[in-house]
């Protein structure tokens, strides 16, 4: 049963920890903002400015990233959640493992959450 939230479950898989969700309105950007914290891995669709060695030139290119968590907040102003933190998975040939990054999530967006261990109270605050 769904509570006053409409935080959209995709995948559900706690024996890997896994919670694959859309943002569906401003509130589950909220949810997301208090249940998402540091330590978690998240994997979302982004753009990172990339530079070719070839050229002196650069480009902001679409990717999917994975990111460990270090800071996360909501905008207001922008209606945007900023994930902060780590990159431990992306695509190989642009390099960007270890670097920092920020994941600007909206309305709309679906990212994966993963996490050792989910609380029952986190679950149901999503639901």
């Amino acid at each position: 049963m769904r509570g006053w939230s409409c935080v959209r479950i995709i995948e559900e898989d706690l024996k890997r920890g896994l919670l694959k969700v859309q943002c569906e309105s401003l509130d589950d950007l909220w949810v997301l903002y208090n249940v998402i914290r540091e330590g978690d891995i998240i994997y979302a669709k982004t753009t990172r400015e990339v530079k070719f060695p070839e050229s002196s030139e650069s480009s902001r290119i679409p990717m999917v990233l994975g990111i460990s968590v270090k800071r996360v907040e909501f905008q207001q102003f922008t209606d945007k959640l900023r994930v902060s933190g780590i990159i431990i998975d992306g695509p190989q040939e642009f390099s960007v493992r270890g670097k920092h990054h920020t994941v600007g999530i909206g309305v709309g967006d679906v990212i994966v959450i993963i996490r050792e261990k989910w609380n029952e109270y986190e679950i149901a605050f999503i639901k």
